[in-house]
């Protein structure tokens, strides 16, 4: 139990930093803290290179404007002992053009005297992430006046997301779209709906964009059919459409007339406020059904996949649509073929393992390290979310940035693959789950997994999932799971696990906790608040788990008292025990004098932590805190 002690500044003498020896000065850096890090490289050239070798690594740098503010956040990542601390740093462009900084500790702020705004976000962008100096994502959160949009534009001229806030004006978040959507290179947040009739959404749905999401869960944005023929932008989704299948059976048969040869948008997905009527939408449309979606192919070859469920209708990407030039991938020398699949996402590199035994092989052979997988099992399929990790090109970086990330399905024959605003299908008919979840494994060389979450499944699905589930770290069977789902998932999976949860009370007179508690195990925790868990003296006397936590423990005083006297009188020599939890019900009240009674104990720290021991020399720490028991046994 971490308990915080309270400790006066220090006062410090002053160092000559630049005057140190390279190695000491190198050491001081790695030292230094990320906010002291960035004043530093702030002072010279010569101190900015310095820090630029440093162990730090930025996430992103994140802008939002609030009336005539700009406040900017700088994430990053710092290495201290092998581990890996976010920290952040932000500064403030005010209104009389003044930046104020401001930490994430308690020391003083810093006050600018020489940097302009753009100065500073170009001398950030240049640190640490040279390959990628862009602006993460800005948000307008509301301008005043609206003419400040200008110097926005002129202060940033380029970011990766926008998002334009509820809070914005109409007038603001129309303006703001128009003038700074150009300056966003992957993603446009458009949030609130703001259109009526005499302003309709076509002038923004005709701007050339990559990608725009529209959000207002509440109020739908207004479509007709023109407004989706008219759209520019490739990547679109809006959350919630008012549409009818009408207007969607209009586009879709002037699509088909090939009136527009050269449509751009390549995926739409609108997620509708009332039900879609399938038959009406595709009504005089020839269509042939493939992998659960509608296929239209008109008259010069071109194809569009249509997915249409309930009050969602989405235009997923679709290879067919897209032009691009094949390359011989295998053709390639060596050298030119491993440079390919390492500038791969884990995505491609999964579909192109799948190719044949040769891809298989040459994608193992790359030796991509991803994090180990945490897996779900739900209802009749497997899923498995894999990050990979990367190590910055930095001597003085010993910890991993993320990637990539990929979010797989697996039934039987098929895997669906999550991307955004939709997913992809993949399918061998040789191959079951558990050829899906080897060939995974196989490919980047791992035999076990994170995590493993057991959901709501049936008892036979469950010994089949056994068979051919790797070994996990951590094992969590839900609430979801049936009582009988639980046990079985525990008897049979729990051994092979370094951490076990169970998350859900099965026990009762007919069928209690020891025989669980007895099991030859590390560390497990038993956690249901809906429903205590009943526990007597002999069920703590059977433990053979390591370290063990029980919320919420349903236990008298009286039982905890004898218990700690048959640990006192040494019967229990051989006690596997080193840790025990017991949170109790926040209604229960503790006297510490009832559970220690008839016990030699010692008060070690403020009435709530306590020390008993025993003849044999073996020790026994006790904390009672905020209604809980914390065993340490010796």
């Amino acid at each position: 139990m971490n308990i915080p002690v309270y400790r006066k500044p220090l006062t410090l003498m002053p160092i000559c930093l630049l005057s140190l020896p390279s190695d000491d000065l190198q050491y001081a850096l790695c030292l230094m803290d990320f906010c002291d890090l960035t004043a530093l490289s702030l002072c010279s050239k010569r101190t900015k290179n310095l820090v630029d070798y440093s162990n730090v690594a930025i996430e992103g740098i994140y802008i939002e404007v609030d009336e005539n503010r700009i406040h900017s956040k700088i994430s990053a990542f710092q290495s201290y002992g092998g581990s890996c601390y976010a920290r952040t740093i932000k500064f403030v462009l005010r209104e009389d053009s003044s930046i104020e900084f401001e930490r994430d500790d308690r020391f003083p702020k810093w006050v600018n005297t020489e940097f302009t705004f753009s100065q500073l976000i170009a001398h950030f962008l240049s640190l640490w992430n040279p390959d990628n100096r862009i602006i993460q994502k800005l948000t307008i959160k509301n301008v005043n006046p609206m003419t400040y949009l200008d110097t926005v534009k002129q202060l940033i001229p380029e970011c990766e997301a926008l998002e334009i806030s509820e809070n914005c004006s109409d007038d603001v978040a129309k303006m703001a779209f128009l003038k700074l959507a150009p300056i966003a290179v992957e993603e446009v947040v458009f949030q609130k709906n703001r259109f009526d009739n005499e302003n309709d959404i076509s002038k923004l749905l005709s701007l050339n964009l990559k990608s725009v999401v529209f959000h207002d869960s509440e109020n739908p944005f207004k479509l007709e059919s023109n407004d989706l023929l008219s759209l520019i932008i490739v990547d679109l989704y809006i959350e919630t459409a008012n549409i009818t299948g009408k207007e969607l059976n209009r586009f879709l048969k002037l699509w088909m007339k090939g009136n527009h040869g050269s449509y751009r948008p390549k995926f739409l997905e609108l997620h509708l406020k009332n039900e879609l009527n399938c038959e009406e939408v595709l009504k005089g449309i020839k269509y042939d059904t493939v992998d659960n979606m509608n296929r239209l192919k008109r008259a010069d070859g071109k194809e569009l996949d249509i997915l249409i469920k309930m009050k969602y209708f989405c235009i997923p990407v679709s290879q067919s649509s897209l032009q691009l030039m094949p390359i011989r991938l295998l053709s390639l020398p060596v050298a030119d073929l491993q440079y390919a699949l390492n500038c791969m996402d884990i995505h491609a590199l999964v579909a192109f393992s799948l190719c044949s035994n040769r891809t298989k092989n040459l994608v193992k052979s790359s030796k991509r390290k991803i994090d180990l997988p945490i897996v779900y099992v739900d209802k009749n399929h497997v899923q498995f979310e894999i990050c990979e990790r990367i190590f910055p090109q930095n001597d003085y970086f010993n910890f991993q940035l993320p990637r990539y990330s990929l979010k797989i399905c697996f039934y039987d024959t098929r895997a669906e693959i999550a991307r955004r605003g939709g997913f992809e299908v993949w399918k061998k008919e040789e191959f079951t789950q558990s050829d899906w979840i080897a060939h995974l494994m196989s490919i980047f060389n791992e035999s076990m997994i994170r995590s493993l979450t057991i959901m709501n499944i049936s008892l036979s699905y469950l010994d089949d999932v056994t068979e051919f589930i790797p070994n996990c770290i951590s094992l969590v069977i839900s609430h979801l799971s049936s009582n009988d789902v639980t046990e079985k998932a525990f008897l049979k999976l729990a051994p092979t696990a370094k951490e076990v949860e169970v998350c859900r009370n099965i026990f009762d007179s007919g069928n209690d906790i020891s025989k669980l508690l007895a099991l030859n195990l590390k560390k497990v925790s038993f956690d249901d608040w809906r429903k205590s868990f009943k526990l007597e003296l002999d069920d703590l006397l059977v433990i053979n788990i390591i370290n063990l936590t029980i919320k919420i423990a349903n236990i008298t005083v009286r039982e905890l008292n004898r218990f700690l006297k048959l640990w006192m009188k040494g019967n229990h020599r051989f006690y596997r025990l080193k840790t025990l939890e017991l949170k109790l019900n926040d209604e229960m009240e503790i006297n510490p004098e009832e559970v220690f009674k008839g016990i030699k104990y010692e008060i070690v720290e403020d009435n709530y932590s306590f020390r008993l021991k025993r003849r044999d020399g073996k020790e026994l720490r006790v904390f009672i805190v905020f209604g809980s028991f914390y065993f340490f046994f010796d």
